[in-house]
């Protein structure tokens, strides 16, 4: 019974905390900006999938011989494109998390009819004994 409860916390409500977390944060860097931009959703997917795109991105580009400029520009494209390639990451986390979460609840429906079936076959079995 503690291991489908592990599983419901660490394989579903730690994820989707960490990306309900991971949203405020994005949220409150964007501040009011909702109602003026039309490039606002676009924004926060990109924030919220800096974490999870940095950990995957194999190759950051880099200049050669370029100015400081060029370096800078380059760096925000790097975590732009982390940022995109993140956000599907981040759909896909939440969608495992989901998954665990239905199925720590099949789990325990399952865990409790069974021991219910158990009890009523030992209480059969000693009665007939």
């Amino acid at each position: 019974m503690w291991s489908i409860f592990k599983t419901i916390i660490i394989k579903s409500l730690l994820p989707i905390l960490g990306f309900l977390l991971l949203t405020v944060i994005a949220i409150s860097l964007l501040g009011d900006m909702e109602k003026t931009s039309p490039d606002y959703y676009i924004l926060l997917w990109t924030i919220i999938g800096v974490p999870f795109g940095i950990i995957r991105m194999k190759t950051f580009f880099i200049l050669r011989n370029g100015g400081i400029g060029e370096t800078a520009a380059l760096f925000v494209f790097n975590f732009m494109i982390a940022g995109i390639i993140g956000g599907f990451i981040a759909l896909y986390k939440c969608a495992i998390a989901f998954f665990y979460l239905l199925k720590g609840i099949y789990d325990l429906v399952n865990y409790s009819n069974n021991k219910k079936i158990l009890d009523k076959k030992l209480q059969e079995g000693s009665n007939v004994a």
